[in-house]
């Protein structure tokens, strides 16, 4: 077993062909089917179903394809990052963002990685989780923070920070004197929510259907893009809202109240997620910086 083997798997798993990985390891096909051959005989099962088109991994395969590619990232993380010396650090890095992180969390963190190495130059692209995903598989990005696990087998996720989603009402609203509700009485009430796209969104949708309860039927008075936009809208009497305690809290000036909805935890996670393997030595530091346990 060699790790020309192991790229030749990884690739062919990752593309569905063998054709493909050759054109992206810069190899022949049959040169790639031979070495995804020798490593099958060497482990002694098989890892590829070859008779679909596009191929697609056997039980086997599918149990060691994440193990293979977690430590071919770590490999070459670790070769860039001597060959390039990381003091010496300099040049562009995209990140991409959802709301929420790109609002509140990284814009931080890359303020603290650029005073590390001045020479990096960055630019943060934010929208919403479902648009962060994109953005990495299309190598539009290289780092990309999200506030929903997305189900994406080629990107690794990391938590990198926490949050609630939190019910938010005008200041003059009854819900506002009574301090906690029941979920029922949202039923039929006007509502201002972020679009489908956004990782508040999908973290409520996940973070109620884990407790065996949903929404009730209620009007969606206006839908926006941001989460400032939605507390303006929520603030002028639009409609409620669920929406980050990280943006509630950054906007005190507002004649916002938070509402406690009873026997209803809404704490998420915000992750940090990059392609398994293949990162520039400036998103490998980046990465290191943003994972790093918090003093």
């Amino acid at each position: 077993m060699d790790l020309d083997q192991l790229r030749a798997f990884v690739e062919t798993a990752r593309l569905g062909s063998f054709s493909a990985a050759a054109l992206a390891l810069g190899l022949t096909q049959p040169g790639i089917s031979r070495q995804v051959k020798q490593l099958e005989i060497e482990l002694g099962f098989a890892l590829i179903n070859r008779e679909q088109r596009p191929v697609t991994l056997t039980s086997a395969g599918e149990e060691l394809i994440s193990c293979v590619e977690s430590m071919l990232g770590e490999l070459d993380s670790t070769i860039q990052r001597l060959r390039a010396g990381e003091s010496e650090l300099a040049g562009p890095i995209r990140v991409a963002a959802s709301t929420i992180p790109g609002e509140f969390l990284v814009p931080g963190l890359l303020a603290a990685f650029t005073a590390r190495h001045p020479r990096v130059c960055p630019s943060l692209v934010v929208t919403d989780s479902a648009g962060v995903v994109e953005e990495l598989l299309a190598g539009r990005a290289e780092v990309g923070f999200t506030g929903a696990m997305m189900a994406q087998r080629r990107l690794q996720l990391d938590p990198v920070a926490e949050d609630e989603i939190v019910l938010v009402v005008p200041a003059n609203h009854p819900f506002a004197a009574k301090g906690m509700i029941e979920l029922a009485e949202l039923a039929g009430l006007p509502f201002v929510e972020r679009g489908s796209g956004s990782g508040t969104l999908e973290s409520l949708k996940s973070l109620l259907a884990r407790e065996g309860l949903s929404l009730p039927q209620h009007r969606v008075a206006m839908v926006v893009a941001t989460s400032q936009s939605q507390l303006m809208a929520i603030e002028t009497g639009v409609g409620l809202g669920f929406v980050s305690s990280l943006a509630l809290d950054s906007r005190p000036s507002l004649k916002l109240a938070r509402v406690t909805v009873e026997g209803l935890s809404l704490k998420r996670t915000l992750y940090l997620a990059h392609e398994r393997h293949s990162l520039s030595p400036i998103a490998q530091a980046f990465v290191r910086l943003s994972l790093a346990p918090k003093e």
